[in-house]
């Protein structure tokens, strides 16, 4: 009697020490990154125009331009706001980054540019491009690993200013005297799209968040005219100046290795 009497209190006592345990067991925790950002962010990146134009090499034969590989710094802002639903991490985001992605290319050589006249000239050219911005709008798709650390996706579209400069000096020296100096500039806007991964660290619980990624950007096919002044001199006494203008067709990849730091508000 007396031992089942002790059976039935302790039955009786083993839900309530369930029931205190389950309160006790703190929950998976899982942070918390919901929120509007604000960030700065600075890497290295590399952009490949493939220029398409008769005109930048047609005329001076061995005196040849290649297309350029840019590449160099960029530093720029960022501005978003996230979501949060358990691990899952979605958000917006948009940014702007300065940059300084450039090639030179010189060449040199003579050539005949009178169309089968025994009249050779020595030709200098140079070819300097550049891209200077890069900007995007893109949506962000991340897990969180733990709850300090950020796996993500992100995509969207993309914008990216490009320049040329372009410059030409040609002499003969007979039986036709002939100079020549020209001087072409130019800019274009492009337009595209662009995907990325990175990972994201929130730093010992704060609000300041550490990131890196990388970006690749894919621009649609552009034009890009430059314009300029071309000086032409021939003696006794002769100098003709007049306006110039060449058709670049350009199409431009670009990657971007990059880190920032943001404040999450």
């Amino acid at each position: 009697m007396r031992l089942t009497l002790s059976a039935l209190l302790a039955s009786a006592a083993l839900p309530a020490m369930a029931a205190d345990l389950a309160v006790k067991v703190p929950p998976v925790s899982v942070g918390d990154w919901t929120g509007f950002y604000l960030g700065i962010h600075g890497g290295y990146g590399r952009a490949n125009p493939h220029v398409d134009d008769f005109d930048l090499n047609g005329t001076f034969g061995s005196v040849r331009f290649t297309d350029p590989r840019l590449k160099g710094w960029v530093l720029g802002g960022h501005a978003g706001y996230n979501w949060q639903w358990g691990r899952t991490v979605a958000g917006l985001e948009i940014d702007y980054s300065g940059a300084d992605m450039h090639e030179s290319q010189f060449a040199a050589g003579t050539v005949n540019p009178f169309q089968g006249l025994a009249v050779d000239a020595d030709v200098k050219r140079a070819f300097t491009a550049k891209a200077d911005a890069l900007a995007s709008a893109r949506a962000r798709l991340g897990i969180l690993v733990n709850p300090e650390f950020l796996l993500y996706g992100t995509g969207g579209l993309a914008w990216a200013h490009s320049k040329a400069d372009l410059s030409l000096s040609a002499a003969t020296s007979g039986p036709i005297i002939f100079t020549n100096d020209e001087q072409l500039h130019g800019g274009q806007n492009h337009f595209g799209w662009v995907v990325g991964a990175g990972g994201e660290w929130r730093l010992f619980g704060s609000n300041w968040l550490l990131r890196a990624e990388y970006l690749h950007y894919d621009f649609k096919d552009t034009t890009l005219t430059v314009t300029g002044r071309n000086t032409i001199t021939s003696p006794p006494n002769f100098t003709s100046v007049f306006s110039d203008s060449v058709d670049l067709r350009n199409r431009m990849t670009t990657d971007v290795v990059r880190g920032g730091l943001s404040y999450r508000f």
